[in-house]
């Protein structure tokens, strides 16, 4: 979603104070509608939002080019935030976020959901435990249908679902590729659709201990 979120429902007692969302927003035309629906306050700019005392932390859910600012905004007052993923566009900008976290002590994390499923805590115990032996290979397959208008906003599929698979092995196996690369595709039913982003794509990491 293309809006700024502070804190919906988490575990305990968390509760979403209020949102924002950027005027041009087409995915959220209505936030006024949107902040009725969700019983919480409609602010009128980003930065009344991060300023105000009564939010704890944020979310940053809008595109993906403007997460460095806002999340930069969100810890320059103060204020933990949870970053959609894809994080940053690009390495540059993951870097500048993790050094703007340091420098402020303000909690920097990503939207990385799929390692807290339980079928997935549960494998990463199992491989602590030795239980499924040395590891050589894994692989994650992931299929989703998504409309042609929901491709065209996206930044295709390597950085869009590719991120959940990439986290997902460097979780999975504790270690960092020792080498990546990945291909790209588009795979079209009758010459429908006009979506210039890849729909199909394989990525390889080999990682350092040869799995």
């Amino acid at each position: 979603m293309s809006s700024l979120f502070a804190g919906r429902k988490l575990q305990g007692s968390a509760t979403l104070h209020g949102l924002w969302s950027r005027p041009d927003c087409h995915i959220v035309p209505n936030p006024a509608e949107k902040a009725r629906e969700y019983g919480c306050k409609l602010y009128a700019s980003a930065e009344e939002m991060v300023r105000c005392k009564d939010i704890d932390a944020v979310f940053v859910l809008t595109n993906y080019e403007s997460h460095l600012k806002y999340a930069n905004m969100a810890m320059d007052a103060g204020k933990p935030v949870l970053v959609e993923k894809p994080v940053a566009n690009g390495v540059s900008e993951m870097e500048a976020l993790k050094e703007k976290s340091f420098d402020t002590g303000v909690p920097c994390v990503p939207v990385h959901n799929y390692i807290h499923e339980p079928h997935l805590l549960r494998t990463k115990m199992m491989l602590e435990a030795g239980q499924l032996g040395r590891i050589t290979s894994l692989y994650i397959n992931y299929n989703i249908f998504h409309p042609e208008t929901v491709c065209a906003r996206l930044p295709g599929i390597i950085k869009q679902i590719g991120t959940h698979h990439a986290y997902t092995a460097l979780y999975l196996l504790g270690e960092a590729p020792h080498k990546v690369s990945a291909f790209r595709s588009m795979i079209r039913e009758d010459d429908m659709g006009t979506a210039p982003q890849e729909n199909l794509a394989m990525i390889n990491m080999e990682m350092k201990s040869g799995a």
